[in-house]
């Protein structure tokens, strides 16, 4: 971003990437009809669990890492470090859940990281839910 060669990718995610690194702060987007729930919860990575990142089948390791999982079947499906590519924003994705990851003292930078990318949605004309947790 620095050198003024940040990769373009979509709108949705150019604005995600924006927020980030205006904030500093990792945000995944998660496509909610491919993850095919509307619950999430936030946990630690337990033993044994990882996904596949990328198209080249690369696999993350989840294990004591901070990570978004689909309810209630507990899938994790986010990270701070890359997201599911099985749960991934593509195209034609409709329904988009951002996950700004920040801790508790930070919660203030995490909700106007959030508020920004409502913001560029809103001006895109895409929908937005609000709904925040400082937990």
């Amino acid at each position: 971003a620095l050198e003024g060669r940040f990769p373009r990718v979509s709108n949705v995610v150019d604005a995600a990437n924006l927020a980030s690194l205006e904030s500093l702060l990792p945000i995944s987007l998660l496509d909610v009809d491919r993850v095919g729930s509307e619950s999430f919860g936030v946990r630690w990575g337990r033993a044994g669990e990882r996904y596949i990142f990328n198209r080249s089948g690369q696999d993350l390791d989840l294990q004591d890492l901070l990570l978004t999982a689909s309810l209630p079947g507990d899938i994790p499906c986010g990270s701070p470090v890359k997201d599911s590519q099985a749960t991934k924003v593509v195209s034609d994705s409709r329904r988009i859940l951002g996950i700004v990851y920040a801790p508790f003292e930070m919660a203030d930078l995490a909700r106007g990281a959030a508020e920004r990318l409502a913001r560029f949605f809103e001006t895109e004309g895409i929908r937005t839910l609000s709904g925040s947790s400082p937990e």
